[in-house]
């Protein structure tokens, strides 16, 4: 089997937050932070591969946003091009409004 540190880590973290349920939540939340931003290579692929990937848009933006095809998104620029892609996606549109808010075409 491969070691795989990051997994050691939270471990070693949740052992640490155990019965503190304030550094519970705050360990829970750097587990899928660093999760995300581990797909994030795979997010940034299939965008190349098909740009109207609503749900790798939506991801690519909960890790923070990247490079795609040369150009650089934002978190909410990568929201946008997701809610362009597909209106109803529910997610971006809520991950968009905690971030700030913004223009989703035009409107």
């Amino acid at each position: 089997l491969r070691r795989r540190p990051h997994l050691h880590r939270q471990g070693v973290l949740r052992r640490r937050a155990r019965g503190r349920p304030e550094k519970r939540a705050c360990v829970e939340q750097l587990g899928r932070r660093w999760r995300r931003l581990r797909r994030r290579p795979h997010y940034i692929a299939d965008l190349e591969v098909d740009a109207k990937n609503a749900h790798a848009w939506t991801n690519l933006g909960a890790s923070g946003g990247s490079c795609v095809a040369g150009r650089t998104f934002t978190a909410k620029e990568c929201y946008v091009a997701a809610l362009e892609v597909d209106p109803k996606n529910a997610r971006a549109w809520n991950n968009l409004g905690v971030d700030g808010g913004g223009c989703v075409a035009g409107r």
